[in-house]
Order: structure tokens, then sequence, then C-alpha cells
């Protein structure tokens, strides 16, 4: 498998002043939207995630290693919680389900 010159970021920004700004950087979707929820709980101002394309060469084998590792690990969480919310709904029957088990339509 190819491996890529760049690596996807997702930067948290702030509106100060009449320009964007960063405030932080994510290395996956999953931790970006997380901060994206955290900032605009806690801040008055606009804030936003922007993805951008980083060269490779900005950031040392260490830390390439752990971006990615942590990467993984999100997408192990993310298909679990995926897996989990499909489980949910194939339990819970739907209303005309319900019907044909001879339940009333309104409770």
């Amino acid at each position: 498998m190819r491996m890529r010159k760049t690596i996807d970021t997702w930067e948290i920004q702030g509106y100060y002043q009449g320009k964007w700004e960063d405030e932080c950087t994510e290395f996956n979707r999953h931790d970006a939207k997380a901060q994206l929820r955290t900032y605009r709980e806690n801040s008055s101002y606009p804030v936003r995630v922007v993805r951008r394309r980083e060269p490779r060469a900005n950031y040392s084998a260490e830390q390439l290693a752990t971006i990615e590792q942590r990467n993984r690990e999100a997408v192990k969480e993310w298909a679990a919680t995926r897996l989990a919310k499909r489980q949910a709904q194939q339990v819970q029957p739907s209303t005309s389900q319900r019907n044909e088990q001879g339940e009333p339509d309104h409770v």
C-alpha cells in the first residue's frame, strides 16, 4: 500500500476580531467533533472545524506513529458505537411490527 505524503488534520478555529484563528489541532474527525462540542459549550464566540492536509515531513517518526495509533483506536471506537446503535435499533420493534403483535396504535 502506498504511503501518503500528507496527513489529515482538523483545526478548531475561533472567530476573533473579524478573522478565524486556530485554537487547536486534532488528528482524527471524531476527536475534532468532540473538541468542537466542548468549545461551543464553553465559549461565547463562533467556532468551526476545518480539515487540512499537512506534509508528513513536518512530523517526526514517533509523532506519526502516535497519530496513526490514535486514529486506529478512534476507528475501532467508532465501529463499536455504530454496531451498538444498529443492534439497539434491531431490538426495538417498529410500529408496524407492534401492530402485528396486537398492541394498540396509541398508548
